[in-house]
């Protein structure tokens, strides 16, 4: 049950999502609670697949101003190549260095929570340039980009634990 929570950072601005957090559940939250739009509305949301899903197979980026479900900002784990259990914590909170202990029992996160000193992206920046280029020896948007970190269009190859994302004003 704990694994679907949705954590609202700076009033909705951005927002955290464990591991089983749907894109449906996350857009009505948005919706209601802070008048915000989430990464990714269309397609396939009303089969709630995870948030989580969308990053690790790229889904998205058919809207320019929000882009697909990408992010620098997660926790995940990986089989390192002698086998043992990696767990990857680029989320920037101030965690104390155990960001599921420190996550456990929040229900949002307030700005102090916070490291300003993580400068990673909650999403693609300068997306809507990216596809608009044209004139560019690569493909401007492909399903194949393995852009940014491992869990982004990891496909399954690292577990996602949980990931943040900024959120859009409605239009």
């Amino acid at each position: 049950r704990r694994l679907n929570k949705i954590m609202p950072i700076d009033d909705g601005k951005r927002v955290l999502c464990f591991a089983g957090a749907g894109i449906y559940d996350l857009k009505e939250k948005l919706e209601k609670e802070y008048h915000r739009d989430s990464h990714s509305v269309l397609g396939s949301i009303f089969l709630n697949p995870t948030v989580a899903a969308g990053v690790a197979y790229g889904s998205g980026g058919t809207q320019i101003r929000k882009g697909p479900s990408w992010t620098e900002r997660a926790l995940f784990a990986k089989v390192k190549s002698d086998g043992s259990i990696e767990i990857v914590n680029t989320l920037g909170l101030k965690d104390g260095g155990d960001a599921i202990k420190f996550l456990d029992g929040k229900t949002e996160l307030k700005p102090e929570d916070i490291d300003q000193k993580s400068k990673g992206a909650c999403s693609w920046p300068d997306y809507g340039k990216t596809v608009r280029a044209y004139n560019e020896s690569s493909v401007s948007r492909s399903n194949a980009d393995t852009t940014g970190l491992e869990c982004c269009r990891s496909e399954g190859k690292v577990m996602i634990l949980a990931t943040m994302h900024d959120t859009h004003v409605i239009p």
